[in-house]
């Protein structure tokens, strides 16, 4: 047997695809001196320079393209022609203008905003095209009478963007709640004009003829502040009344009450002429409060975090009606119906296979990695993918009674996700508490010393204790991490995840597309021995397959990509064929090649030459790179690994986790099973996984985590979403978390400085208004500017300069 040899050939050295940057090699195609990896990358530029779009390479100093990997079926969105389809997905249609909005997941950089908004220059039927790139949603304005729907969405997916079109898009709500924007807007205007009014006050400016001023000036204060107490702070009364509605007390418990508090005296001390009240500090804290709910909820803008099986399926499907092909919406499915599955389409229901064979991909359900035969009078389950040519199967059961829908039907998916209480509300409860036992006793105590001042001692201890710096902490210090974390690959859901991974003890981990690298592989040669033009015309077959074995194979074998190649064939799932150098090259599983015996638990390529059965290629897929410096230094937790597949593969795991935590053949159920065990005995438990398998078990455990190779494609239901580039700062990612948490209680302790000077200022009777204005304004800016600027030593600390990616 002839083992591949080392790269002696300079010319064979990696370069850069021109398109998408993707690595490819002399056997690979050249266009204008310029080198692309695959034909599609190719006719994508050859398209964009025809219409003369070529500064779209130049706009970002890489190459920004999507790699064109398939091909583009114009059968795949035959549901674009059926009108209640095209109606739903329209927001806008008139004889000459229609409106769509089509989410991008590929969109990434300003290359692609360039290019996306130029779409009228590939095609004049396009009016008009708007990026929003946070959103990665484009806004097409189009004349259907020049170009259709479908049209417009095949030449999208032509040059790499290809849309993503589910029935969890066409449900949910598309209008967006801008209603922050609005409350932060009327908030800071009235606080800036209140602090304007405030300046005579804060000066000491008094004397004859500034009494009718300053009263005029006390009222349009008021005036000010009725909006922002009334519409903009409306949130924290609701929160506040609703909880104590559920017998629990919130942070927004002290909060309300600290406004309707510093509102009414404020409003007594203007309209009785007593004093200039602390409307300045209202409308500020109230500003300040929506900034840091709004920038807690920023991390939303682009990621879906939870999802069910309509993310996943098709919104319409091709059904087969006395050989008459029709599109019906996936909801209208009923047992009974044939439907026409088409190749990596998924199959939307349970169903029996009617056509001879098939070849279903289940790994995003099972977790499985190896494609599994089908043949005639076979049950195939809804969320398989079919692999290779069309097929025809008959329904069973409706969606929603479908094997994978009933993952969404388990106790994990039914109730709310947890029912963990955030620090900040924890602490809320006893602040409250502390702070009415607090007002009280400098009630009773003010009773024996001067009666008269009551009423100012007990409100000046409600106004200066109010927690707004407290709950200022949390946004700004955890919202800070969280951007921080989105740079490094990591996008939590919210700054609760934080708090969660900090309190985690466990971790378990899913094998398949998690810790292993779909796409690495460990190849090996088993058969008879080859000869090195063998080697070369078997690099140059595989050349032209986007499949991840052959691609792997095409790396494995050192040998240059040499041979006259004629009548290449692939049959997509099973394998390739072509005439090379006047012989017969066949590489593809064993059922292509009838091949009967044969270990089904391994992945194999057979390879027949002419007649001649030659051998087979086995490929083991490997560990994603730095798992093992990753698992060294996770030491300190409970360390847990689950897997669909077989037990093939346990004695490579046993170094890194104790046998005891090592369980293969686990079923979605199982998984969520082990977690919810694993709690029991009182584990706080991280889950990271890749698939559609994983997704009771993410939802089940205390943090969910999904890793994926894209970020922007559909992830189960989870609280954070790890890019697969950035599995090597796991450990720092969970360091980090750790560590914002710790900045978050030494927030609260400056916090608690400042409400003790101002409560002992206020039990002594020493409150007034300029010393309010000052004291209660910096607390928050000071908690503001300690989380913000603390969060960022720790992040250079941690994630950019500590084990991690640099």
């Amino acid at each position: 047997m002839l083992k591949s040899k080392p790269l002696n050939d300079l010319s064979e050295q990696a370069v850069s695809c021109y398109h998408c940057g993707d690595a490819c090699y002399s056997g690979h195609l050249f266009f204008e001196e310029k080198p692309f990896c695959c034909e599609g990358c190719k006719s994508v530029y050859q398209l964009l320079s025809a219409e003369g779009l070529q500064d779209y390479y130049c706009v970002e100093n890489v190459a920004p393209g999507q790699k064109m990997d398939r091909m583009v079926m114009n059968d795949k969105y035959a549901y674009l022609s059926h009108e209640p389809i095209i109606n739903e997905l329209l927001t806008f249609r008139s004889p000459d203008l229609s409106k769509v909005s089509l989410f991008l997941p590929q969109i990434h950089c300003s290359s692609c905003i360039w290019l996306l908004e130029h779409l009228h220059q590939l095609n004049s039927g396009v009016i008009h095209s708007e990026v929003n790139f946070s959103k990665k949603e484009i806004y097409l304005s189009f004349d259907e009478q020049q170009v259709s729907l479908k049209e417009l969405v095949l030449q999208l997916t032509s040059i790499g963007y290809e849309p993503s079109i589910s029935l969890e898009q066409k449900n949910k709500e598309l209008k967006k709640d801008k209603s922050i924007y609005y409350k932060i807007g009327i908030s800071g205007f009235c606080f800036g004009n209140v602090m304007l009014l405030s300046f005579p006050e804060y000066l000491g400016i008094k004397g004859s003829g500034f009494e009718n001023f300053e009263q005029f000036f006390g009222h349009l204060m008021l005036l000010f502040s009725l909006p922002v107490v009334v519409y903009a702070a409306a949130d924290y009364f609701k929160s506040a009344i609703n909880g104590l509605g559920n017998k629990y007390i919130n942070i927004d418990v002290p909060i309300a009450l600290g406004i309707a508090v510093i509102f009414i005296r404020s409003a007594f001390e203007i309209l009785m002429h007593t004093g200039a009240g602390y409307l300045d500090s209202l409308t500020g804290l109230v500003f300040f409060l929506l900034i840091g709910k709004w920038y807690q909820n920023k991390i939303y803008a682009s990621l879906s975090f939870d999802r069910d099986y309509k993310s996943y399926f098709p919104l319409a499907v091709t059904k087969v009606q006395q050989g008459k092909e029709s599109i019906i919406q996936t909801h209208e499915i009923t047992v009974g119906d044939q439907l026409l599955i088409r190749n990596q389409e998924l199959i939307p229901a349970d169903a029996i296979l009617l056509s001879k064979n098939a070849q279903v991909d289940y790994s995003f359900v099972t977790g499985e990695a190896n494609l599994i035969d089908q043949s005639q009078e076979d049950y195939l389950y809804a969320g398989g993918r079919q692999m290779g040519e069309s097929i025809l199967v008959e329904v069973q059961k409706a969606v929603n009674q479908s094997y994978l829908t009933q993952l969404w039907n388990q106790e994990a998916f039914q109730k709310k996700k947890s029912q963990y209480t955030s620090l900040i509300d924890r602490i809320g409860k006893y602040f409250t508490l502390s702070l009415l036992g607090v007002a009280m006793l400098g009630g009773v105590i003010w009773y024996f010393i001067d009666p008269t001042q009551i009423f100012n001692v007990v409100t000046s201890v409600l106004i200066v204790a109010c927690p707004c710096a407290l709950a200022l902490t949390i946004p700004f210090t955890l919202g800070n991490a969280v951007r921080h974390l989105g740079k490094k690959g990591f996008y939590a859901k919210g700054t609760e995840t934080i708090e969660k991974i900090a309190e985690i003890d466990t971790l378990v981990f899913d094998k398949t597309g998690t810790i292993t690298d779909p796409k690495a592989y460990k190849v090996s040669y088993n058969g008879k021995s080859l000869l090195p033009e063998q080697y070369r015309a078997i690099k140059r077959l595989v050349q032209n397959s986007a499949h991840p074995l052959s691609q792997a194979l095409y790396q494995y074998i050192s040998e240059p990509a040499v041979g006259n190649m004629k009548e290449f064939k692939e049959q997509i799932g099973a394998g390739v064929e072509a005439e090379i150098d006047q012989l017969q090259y066949q590489l593809g599983s064993a059922k292509m090649l009838n091949v009967s015996c044969f270990d089904e638990e391994k992945t194999r390529v057979f390879l027949q030459i002419g007649s001649e059965l030659k051998g087979c290629f086995e490929f083991v897929n490997q560990p994603r790179k730095g798992f093992k410096t990753i698992i060294e230094r996770l030491k300190s937790y409970r360390l847990h690994l689950l897997s669909g597949d077989s037990a093939k593969e346990i004695k490579d795991y046993i170094p890194y986790f104790q046998q005891e935590n090592l369980h293969f053949k686990q079923s979605p159920s199982k998984k969520l099973n082990y977690i919810s065990v694993l709690q029991k005995e009182g584990g706080k438990v991280l889950m990271i996984g890749d698939g559609l398998n994983d997704a009771g078990a993410l939802k089940q455990s205390d943090v969910g985590i999904a890793l994926s190779d894209d970020v922007n494609a559909f992830s189960p239901a989870c609280d954070g979403i790890l890019s697969a580039k950035s599995f090597r700062s796991f450990p720092d990612l969970l360091r980090f978390s750790k560590g914002s948490m710790r900045l978050v209680k030494w927030g609260f302790l400056l916090s608690f400085v400042y409400n003790a000077v101002g409560l002992s200022l206020a039990l002594t009777n020493q409150i007034n208004p300029l010393i309010s204005a000052i004291l209660m304004p910096i607390s928050s800016v000071t908690i503001v500017l300690f989380g913000t600027i603390s969060s960022h030593i720790l992040a250079r600390k941690v994630l950019y300069y500590g084990h991690g990616i640099k």
